[in-house]
């Protein structure tokens, strides 16, 4: 039974649901605008995402995420997809138009986890939450392994970073908040559903506030706009593009549903920016942070305007649907 006490809390999720594709370029705009001021919460972050980790799996059970590698194709193709293609692609894109430099800062946006921020967007567009949450649970878990090996076979580098330090801060934005909320749903299960309707708009809200945060990171590098950056983003956004399509191709060929195809074209789109910026800065030139950079700018945007391209036509198939009966 729904609880009209919270009526006006899903009120505001709808309608931040159905604003996001405007508000998100918005927040790029606001943070761009108003770096100094938002470069100062940085250290937010990693709160921010976790409240946005514990939201996303509100609902789900470890019976869920079993399920799922019962079943464990879509997930190997999914990482197949994240941790072998989308670096080569990188890499070969990277030998034909740049330098060394901006080569290894591709290789290196496209190598590090699926982005914790699929889990928002799969929610938002009601794609299954167990796969995702399964997703970004087990690449996050192999990250400290799958991103040295990742570059030092494509780029030659072997990064000596902190395994223990990077494995702690995914642990904390991902799977402990996860956790928390598998715990809650299975031991109050009656109050699980008041806690989706308060906090959701609250975990929309971090969002926008992690738009504007990571923008603002960008800032400098757009302030000393040249033609080689927008030939650099319009490269990001293009092998962006291909890692959703293809998700979406390989959730075709295994003919998956509605639901699945939607969450796999998410984790094989997204990346955790964050944690490709955190490792650019401390163990590499400044150049190799461009291409991360640039994908911070476009991200988001770029999730917001496929989920609403794939909401579109569902509408679409729903409306040819119920002409031809």
């Amino acid at each position: 039974m729904v609880d009209d006490r919270f009526n006006h809390f899903r009120i505001i999720n709808r309608v931040l649901e159905k604003g996001m594709p405007v508000l998100t370029p918005v927040s790029v705009a606001i943070g761009v605008w108003m770096a100094e001021r938002f470069s100062n919460f940085a250290s937010a972050v990693p709160w921010l995402f976790a409240v946005i980790s514990f939201v996303g799996a509100l609902g789900l059970t470890l019976v869920d995420i079993r399920e799922r590698l019962r079943r464990p194709l879509a997930m190997i193709v999914t990482l197949f997809i994240l941790q072998i293609l989308m670096p080569l692609i990188a890499l070969l894109v990277g030998m034909l138009l740049f330098d060394p430099m901006t080569r290894s800062g591709l290789v290196l946006a496209f190598s590090i986890p699926t982005g914790v921020m699929s889990l928002m967007w799969v929610t938002i567009y009601h794609g299954n939450k167990s796969f995702a949450l399964a997703v970004v649970f087990i690449h996050t878990l192999l990250s400290p392994f799958f991103i040295p090996w990742t570059l030092r076979w494509f780029i030659g580098t072997d990064i000596p970073f902190d395994v223990g330090g990077m494995v702690w801060g995914l642990l904390w934005m991902i799977v402990i908040p996860s956790l928390l909320a598998i715990s809650a749903t299975r031991y109050t299960p009656k109050v699980v559903p008041m806690m989706k309707d308060v906090l959701s708009p609250i975990a929309k809200l971090h969002l926008i506030l992690i738009i504007m945060i990571n923008s603002s990171v960008a800032a400098p590098f757009i302030r000393s706009w040249d033609l080689s950056l927008l030939y650099i983003i319009l490269t990001v956004l293009a092998i962006a593009l291909s890692g959703y399509g293809l998700g979406y191709v390989g959730a075709r060929l295994l003919k998956l549903d509605e639901s699945m195809r939607i969450s796999m074209v998410y984790t094989c789109g997204m990346r955790n920016i964050g944690a490709g910026a955190a490792l650019a800065v401390a163990y590499f030139p400044p150049p190799v942070m461009v291409p991360i950079v640039a994908a911070i700018l476009f991200q988001q945007v770029l999730a917001a305007a496929l989920g609403k391209w794939m909401r579109t036509g569902r509408t679409d198939q729903s409306l040819i649907g119920r002409g031809t009966t």
